[in-house]
């Protein structure tokens, strides 16, 4: 059985509140989800760093061996190609128990392209003791934009037929309505409108007013109408724009986009996704080692590459596939069919074409790897993709081997070690007086145990300085030198560790490097080195604060309107004190609530205000939201939000944002009576 708690959002207004449990009977299974943190509303300005949370939990009565993550944004010009965050994995080999949850919460580096709009996908397996395998995709998107987004401006996009809950079907008429509101303070006299759709899944058809163009390019459909103004405050326009559902699609995003050019062209945007059911390919591989774990050194180990349609329509040829491994530890040997390319120094094999795969039809692939180096969790990968209603349905997985040498072997690794929700190409760097973790990681990848077993770690003592560590140091012989006797450690078996140092300049790139030395039964020497440098810069703290509201009209008296408050440290420090005060007009609203509580509510004033809420490594955000029902109407409303953060040696750093719109509803006339006076001319 699964119990779990639902919560719902009552009306998006007044935030989750748990509504019941259920137990419902299941084989095992998984469940995932994936949404983005920040930013908020799916709207995003490149340079922006991206947020999002994506979690796995197993169902049913068994346990799972081990799971993998495979997540990546499409399309990737929205970061540097090869940024890791881009297309990573991760892997681990346990037993895990009935129940297990597994979560990521990792932000981006900047963004550095537009997007309208760019897919995030998490690719979730999971494998049993059996062998059997789970696969589930989930996703979430967001808008990627150059201008700042509109507050004056107000996009909603509705679907009117068929009914989202029924879902479409192919040659389905999809049938929107896009309203455009004036929320500013302003006559608007230019509303232009640009609704955006995917042309492999939909085929325009018409629109109530008709449209002034339409365009179908290398970035998609389009269906632009110049101008739907002019708008005086709280008035809008909308439109009916009916399209042809062309062929079976999943998560088709269709958006509408606005522009304010009352600043500067700041854009406002509403996307909805749309499932269009019909016979589709899908492609499923299952990547399996057929030899044992560990391999001796020198020995092969086989895999075996199992690919199969499992949709309802044929996959069509070309269909490649490629295979990677890691080319320090394996050696490519052989393969059944061969491949038709294979770089040995990348460790990539190459099939051009593996298909085509009839429904239910399945493949299979043969490949033989050398064990050269001895090693443990040595990956080794196999994925495939073709696109369906031009998307790309990528499809991979992996299986993992132990080398293990006959004699004494040793491997070390040394890696920074982030803040949690923190991720980058490589390791951020640290400022003058940061604390910097290092995670020492020893492995036995030999037949026979290992002992004595030292560690010693080296740095420049002008440039850092030891401060703590999980497994204290056996002896310092002298600064900048570490040094840890470690009991025996038996073939196999690993021992890990952190270590924090503490930068004392400026240096730049420093070398933090870690040598193991161990010994066989019969005294054989084995050893291994490895390096995790960290750039040491000067301190420099930041911070943003940044206000959102999304409003599909111009709020009236009685509405409940969400604002979403986001700070984030930009810097190179810890902010330890991170106060955030929100100012509101009393006379246009009146506090509801806020997600997380405040500290204090001054109704009179109009002031919310949250003590703390750091600390805030670089890099590291807190967001929250605040409900403000309206009062009165016929108004322009402000509401700002403003800090003032010390880092943790006191240097003083402030943000501030605010947000202004237009409140509806009747307004009060006031009439003035002037006396008429009356006077007789003569000519």
């Amino acid at each position: 059985y699964y119990t779990t708690a639902f919560s719902a959002d009552i009306a998006g207004l007044l935030g989750p509140r748990s509504c019941a449990e259920v137990r419902v009977p299941v084989e095992r299974d998984i469940w995932v989800q994936k949404y983005f943190t920040s930013p908020p509303f799916h709207l995003a300005r490149v340079g922006d760093p991206l947020s999002f949370t994506t979690d796995m939990r197993t169902l049913g009565p068994a346990a799972i061996s081990s799971f993998s993550l495979h997540d990546y944004f499409v399309p990737q010009s929205i970061g540097n190609p090869g940024d890791w965050w881009l297309d990573f994995h991760w892997d681990l080999t346990a037993s895990f128990a009935v129940g297990f949850v597994a979560g990521y919460q990792p932000t981006t580096g900047p963004t550095v392209g537009t997007a309208y709009p760019a897919r995030n996908y998490a690719v979730w397996t999971v494998t049993y003791p059996d062998g059997h395998k789970i696969t589930k995709t989930v996703s979430d998107f967001v808008y990627i934009i150059e201008q700042p987004p509109s507050d004056g401006l107000a996009v909603r996009k509705e679907q009117l037929s068929p009914l989202p809950a029924a879902g479409a079907t192919v040659s389905d008429t999809v049938e929107f309505r896009l309203t455009v509101t004036n929320v500013g303070g302003a006559p608007l006299p230019i509303a232009p409108l640009v609704d955006q759709y995917d042309p492999h899944c939909l085929r325009f058809d018409s629109a109530v007013p008709p449209p002034d163009s339409t365009a179908i390019t290398s970035a998609g459909g389009a269906v632009t109408w110049n101008n739907l103004g002019p708008l005086n405050p709280g008035q809008s326009a909308s439109v009916v724009v009916r399209f042809h559902a062309e062929s079976p699609c999943l998560g088709t995003i269709n958006c509408a986009r606005t522009a304010d050019m009352r600043q500067g062209g700041a854009v406002a945007v509403d996307c909805l996704p749309l499932d269009i059911a019909g016979p589709r390919p899908q492609l499923a591989i299952q990547k399996t080692r057929l030899s044992g774990s560990p391999a001796p050194l020198g020995s092969l180990v086989e895999y075996r590459i199992h690919l199969q349609n499992t949709g309802g329509a044929p996959i069509p040829s070309p269909l490649p596939l490629a295979d990677h491994y890691d080319a320090a530890f394996l050696e490519f040997d052989s393969a059944v069919p061969p491949p038709s390319h294979v770089d040995l120094p990348a460790g990539a094999l190459t099939w051009n074409d593996v298909g085509p795969l009839a429904p239910g039809q399945g493949k299979d692939i043969i490949v033989r790897l050398r064990a050269i180096r001895p090693g443990g969790n040595i990956r080794n990968c196999a994925s495939a993709s073709f696109a369906v209603a031009g998307v790309p349905q990528p499809a991979q997985d992996c299986a993992m081997v132990d080398i293990q040498a006959a004699g004494p072997a040793v491997r070390i690794l040394k890696e920074r070690v982030l803040p949690a929700g923190v991720a980058a190409p490589d390791a951020p760097p640290a400022a003058v007086g940061e604390a910097v973790a290092f995670r020492i990681t020893v492995r036995n990848v030999g037949g026979v145990p290992l002992a004595p077993l030292t560690v010693a770690d080296h740095y420049d003592p002008g440039c850092l300085e030891f401060v703590t560590s999980d497994i204290p140091p056996t002896h310092i012989p002298a600064p900048g030198h570490l040094v840890w006797e470690l009991p025996p450690l038996p073939p196999a078996a690993e021992v890990s560790w952190q270590v924090v140092l503490r930068a004392l300049g400026p240096c730049g790139e420093v070398a933090n490097c870690v040598h193991v030395t161990g010994h066989g039964p019969q005294g054989a020497v084995t050893e291994d080195a490895a390096c995790a440098p960290v750039r040491l810069v000067p301190p420099e703290p930041g911070i943003l604060v940044d206000k959102m509201v999304k409003l599909l009209a111009a709020p009236v008296a009685g509405d409940v309107v969400r604002f979403r408050l986001q700070v984030r440290n930009t810097g190179n420090t810890t902010l330890a004190s991170v106060p955030l005060l929100d100012h509101f007009d009393p006379g246009a609203f009146e506090f509801v609530s806020a997600m997380q509580a405040p500290a204090t509510v001054n109704l009179a004033t109009g002031q919310v205000g949250w003590g703390n809420l750091g600390p805030l490594a670089p890099g590291e955000s807190r967001a929250l939201s605040l409900f403000l029902r309206v009062r009165d109407g016929c108004r322009v409303a402000s509401n700002c939000a403003e800090s003032h953060a010390t880092d943790q040696y006191g240097r003083a750093v402030e943000g501030s944002d605010c947000v202004a719109f237009h409140i509806g509803g009747e307004c009060e006339v006031h009439r003035i009576y002037l006396p008429l006076v009356l006077r007789q001319y003569r000519r």
